[in-house]
């Protein structure tokens, strides 16, 4: 993670964030950037946060050999009811590693997009922070060498069925909400994310930064 980071650094892309004016008043007054819980999104995406499919299957036949080696027990000792039990603690497990996780959502492109003017703005109320990656992983702290827990990345738009990931990538503690489906390839996104153990129920957490360091320009529709 840290050589994208440094990557991104060298790149520098420009990032938009379109919203609402109550968002962005809220944004002004709290002095902090919120981060959302990836399971708000699963109503519009129900992808949201999860791995391709071929790596959930990998993920979820090592666990259960895990699981029945701690247990020191054999499949063939198990009834039905036993196994089907197992599988599904592991498939809760697997699933709270994909959703456990809070993120800020921000559209990567070198020009103002009319397309997600109109989907994130309201009623032709809108605002558009312009900023670029340097600014605001700064802002974010992501320079502090202490500072762990908070990742970056470009999102990928996968066939979910179909989509191939490396093996080093295929375990709980690699899993990271970088993935969408094909259908949302236009909104170009890049995330910051960061784990969301402490409110899960709420979904949602915040981050405070120095939210001056990432304002560039601000374009208004009103």
């Amino acid at each position: 993670m840290k050589e994208k980071y440094e990557q991104f650094l060298k790149d520098n892309p420009t990032l938009w964030r379109y919203m609402s004016l109550d968002k962005f008043i809220d944004l002004l007054s709290s002095e902090s950037l919120f981060f959302t819980g990836i399971g708000n999104y699963s109503k519009t995406d129900p992808s949201e946060g999860l791995i391709p499919i071929k790596a959930q299957k990998i993920l979820l036949d090592r666990n259960y050999k895990i699981t029945l080696s701690k247990i020191e027990a054999s499949e063939k000792e198990l009834d039905d009811e036993s196994k089907k039990f197992l599988l599904r603690l592991d498939q809760l497990r697997i699933k709270h590693a994909m959703k456990s996780w809070a993120v800020s959502c921000w559209h990567k492109n070198e020009i103002e997009s009319e397309a997600m003017w109109r989907l994130y703005s309201d009623t032709n109320k809108g605002i558009a922070i312009k900023t670029d990656f340097a600014s605001l992983a700064y802002s974010l702290g992501m320079a502090n060498e202490d500072l762990e827990g908070l990742f970056c990345d470009k999102v990928e738009y996968i066939d979910f069925n179909e989509h191939d990931i490396p093996p080093w990538e295929i375990s709980e503690n690699a899993i990271r909400p970088k993935y969408k489906s094909k259908n949302f390839e236009h909104e170009n996104e890049f995330r910051f994310f960061k784990k969301n153990e402490i409110n899960l129920r709420s979904q949602s957490s915040k981050d405070v930064g120095c939210i001056n360091t990432f304002f560039d320009n601000i374009d208004k529709q009103m």
